[in-house]
């Protein structure tokens, strides 16, 4: 967290650094706006990188929260801003802890039920499209999952979420995939099921945490 002392001089700092050093300002300078309740600052900051490629999606959605338990009608402003932003980047997105999917399930609780379903679909429609051979393998207590694709991945992630809003639709998504199914009998809370979870780094894979999550990533050169 930045200094109190040092939120001036990080301001005046972020329009001239560099990409990774303006992605971390970013995010302390949202966390600090958001735990001090300077909403309209932290408002402006999103807007501000709202077409960024490295879009702070988990500061977002922790803003968008703590508006939502006041009932603020900023905060869907806030879900726009984090679905256009995956709308323009959706090819080169990477899955991680800072993404669209995270966001979405982090938001779902206080999201209008049709903005929440409209977002799964654009985030299931740009999985379609990207590498099938990528492959996705997590590890709990419970034994290993390999996901086989982006759209698994995805679908295995936002399932529980749809499940809520619109059963039909997730029936109807898994009727013609008996390993997915077969998957989420076995870990019925998604990607709950593997918190407090890490998965060891093998040569020329990319390894990816979700907080405690181990994500390993096979078939992608590491960054």
């Amino acid at each position: 967290m930045i200094q109190k002392q040092k939120i001036a001089e990080a301001e005046q700092l972020l329009p001239s650094a560099t990409a990774p050093v303006r992605d971390h300002i970013t995010k302390e300078l949202l966390d600090h706006y958001t735990e001090k309740k300077q909403f309209d600052h932290a408002e402006a900051l999103l807007a501000q990188v709202a077409n960024d490629d490295e879009y702070p999606f988990d500061g977002a959605a922790q803003l968008f929260n703590t508006l939502a338990k006041q009932q603020s009608p900023e905060r869907m402003a806030i879900f726009n801003h984090a679905l256009n932003n995956f709308e323009q980047f959706s090819r080169n997105e990477r899955i991680g802890q800072n993404d669209f999917g995270n966001f979405i399930e982090a938001t779902a609780t206080y999201a209008p039920p049709e903005a929440v379903l409209e977002a799964i679909d654009k985030v299931l429609d740009a999985a379609k499209s990207q590498d099938s051979h990528v492959h996705y393998s997590m590890a709990s207590s419970k034994g290993t999952l390999q996901l086989n694709s982006a759209y698994e991945f995805r679908l295995f992630q936002l399932l529980p979420v749809l499940e809520e809003l619109d059963k039909d639709k997730a029936e109807s998504l898994l009727r013609d995939d008996l390993a997915l199914q077969e998957r989420l009998k076995k870990y019925p809370e998604g990607m709950d099921s593997f918190t407090a979870v890490r998965l060891r780094v093998e040569e020329n894979q990319l390894v990816d945490v979700f907080g405690e999550i181990g994500v390993l990533v096979d078939g992608r050169k590491g960054a």
